[in-house]
């Protein structure tokens, strides 16, 4: 078009186009995050407690706490919606560690609780290192699965805990080579 703008209807018609097609997938998405957290609590409901013996929690030498459940040898980590603390997906770590969530679950603001005292509360990547806070402190842990979840839990958490000190406890994955 040669640095032509398009005539002021057309424009309009295409951003409404636009807006149609964003509500949609706004729509099928949240239609498919409310069927996967069903399916989430009915898989959840029919496994066990983590025991100490779970190979993952072992090798990281961290004890289990309530809410951690096993499928077989692998760990299942409920991840709860910040709505309502209903599970909304889970995560999985296999034997060797391998970490995968719910296909097609929502993971965005999710998070899972280590319960603990009423001081400091803690927000941490990953459950191992929920445990190993927790166990060090006593604090309650909440863990959001991922440096790119910390905020919207932390959030979650200054909305709820008005009056709580917020401790973010950050996993340094820089990967520095030695001298």
């Amino acid at each position: 078009m040669n640095g032509e703008s398009l005539p002021p209807a057309k424009m309009a018609r295409i951003r409404a186009e636009i807006e149609k097609q964003r509500t949609e997938r706004e729509r099928l998405a949240e239609e498919t995050h409310r069927a996967k957290a069903a399916e989430a609590k009915r898989y959840l409901a029919n496994l066990a407690p983590a025991g100490k013996n779970n190979p993952y929690l072992a090798r990281k030498k961290v004890r289990p706490c309530a809410g951690l459940l096993v499928d077989g040898g692998a760990l299942i980590v409920p991840v709860l919606n910040p709505d309502d603390n209903r599970p909304m997906s889970y995560q999985r770590i296999d034997l060797g560690g391998g970490k995968k969530f719910m296909a097609g679950g929502r993971m965005k603001g999710g998070f899972f609780q280590i319960r603990g005292d009423d001081g400091p509360l803690c927000i941490v990547e990953g459950i191992a290192t929920g445990l190993s806070v927790h166990e060090a402190t006593g604090a309650t842990v909440l863990c959001g699965f991922s440096a790119g979840n910390l905020e919207a839990v932390a959030k979650l958490a200054r909305n709820r805990y008005r009056e709580r000190r917020i401790i973010v406890c950050a996993d340094d994955d820089t990967k520095e080579d030695a001298p």
